[in-house]
């Protein structure tokens, strides 16, 4: 038997939704998903940050239309604000403890779920990320886009991260991360002074047609 807490939190209005379930799966993810459908203001739009774990990205789910799921990058599930709210229940209410059975497995794990909503403040402390929460308004006016599976090339900000390459980091030395952390940093700052619009220069028929030849070479190849 084991013991999965799901949970979401709001650090904007220091809500949190959550359950304790015996699985993790799709089925579990759903139930998690509408528990936090009933936290959501009547006329409100949720973003819920997730990894990209399977039972997260199944199109099984049935996401309510007032919900938008927004994946973090593979292996990255510290980019998550919601680490914080786990690291906090370890440190404060889990670890370093002898559990007699299952159930009290689950009742310890509901009660400090409960403590931590019981606490508004502390969500809205410790369940923030500063690049989620550096303007502190919602995705208003905000669309995603996204482009085909394996055409990265066509995203405008390839152009970006080329740029970033060419002027700060190809050549370099970076004997720590964060000697290779600084060196984005300034060309971050330095670029944001006088930031400038990517755009494509040039002809979509030629790219595509160069694509097309690619496609051809490849086939020939197999």
């Amino acid at each position: 038997m084991w013991a999965y807490i799901f949970g979401a939190v709001c650090p904007r209005k220091g809500k949190g939704a959550g359950l304790v379930l015996p699985y993790c799966d799709t089925e579990a993810m759903q139930q998690h998903l509408a528990e936090i459908s009933q936290a959501v203001d009547e006329g409100a739009h949720a973003v819920l940050i997730l990894d990209q774990a399977g039972s997260d990205v199944t199109p099984k789910l049935k996401v309510p239309d007032f919900i938008t799921l927004m994946f973090l990058p593979p292996r990255s599930p510290e980019l998550n604000p919601v680490e914080n709210v786990w690291q906090f229940l370890r440190d404060n209410c889990l670890s370093n403890r002898i559990f007699k059975d299952y159930d009290d497995i689950v009742a310890h794990s509901c009660a400090a779920w409960n403590k931590l909503v019981d606490q508004p403040w502390k969500i809205m402390s410790i369940g923030l990320r500063e690049w989620a929460h550096r303007s502190r308004s919602p995705l208003v006016g905000i669309t995603f886009h996204f482009t085909p599976t394996s055409c990265s090339w066509l995203n405008a900000v390839e152009g970006f991260f080329a740029k970033l390459s060419k002027r700060r980091l190809k050549r370099g030395v970076f004997h720590l991360v964060v000697d290779l952390q600084a060196a984005i940093n300034r060309f971050l700052t330095e670029h944001n002074q006088q930031p400038k619009p990517f755009t494509w220069t040039a002809d979509p028929d030629k790219i595509i047609a160069a694509v097309k030849r690619g496609h051809q070479v490849l086939d020939s190849i197999h």
